[in-house]
């Protein structure tokens, strides 16, 4: 009786961990499914206009794709110089020895990038603002 006893014990010892990770995958499983895989940097530009758009008229829309479409190229250029900027900070974090001034350089070169984007995406938004419909202008402000 005894040794059923123990037994029992060590399968629910082994049952529940192995439960809880079966549980985990499942869920991590279902969640890339149900909200898809992650989206990069590739995929903010079509998910920033999808957004934008998608309370405005078709002719504002259109409008809003061909300013988007003018500064693409730049809006990437600058996005993959930000994220190389990330990585770069990645790389003195861990550098040995590690050097203050050199984090702090790659810091501010990494601000320095985000904000170029960040002023190229900026730039879109207010020139498409210029060119779309009032009633444009309403829905990209709310």
């Amino acid at each position: 009786m005894i040794a059923f006893l123990q037994s029992v014990r060590w399968r629910s010892v082994v049952l529940v961990p192995s439960l809880a990770v079966n549980l985990f995958f499942v869920g991590l499983f279902a969640t890339r499914h149900a909200f898809g895989p992650p989206r990069g940097p590739e995929a903010m530009l079509a998910r920033l206009i999808g957004e934008l758009g998608a309370h405005l008229s078709d002719p504002d829309r259109a409008t809003l794709q061909r300013v988007l479409a003018a500064h693409e190229a730049d809006i990437k250029e600058r996005s993959a110089q930000a994220m190389q900027s990330r990585a770069g900070i990645r790389a003195v974090i861990v550098a040995a020895p590690f050097d203050p001034a050199a984090l702090t350089a790659a810091v501010e070169e990494a601000g320095a990038r985000d904000l170029a984007m960040r002023r190229a995406v900026e730039r879109v938004l207010v020139e498409a603002a210029q060119q779309v419909s009032p009633e444009g202008r309403g829905k990209l402000a709310a």
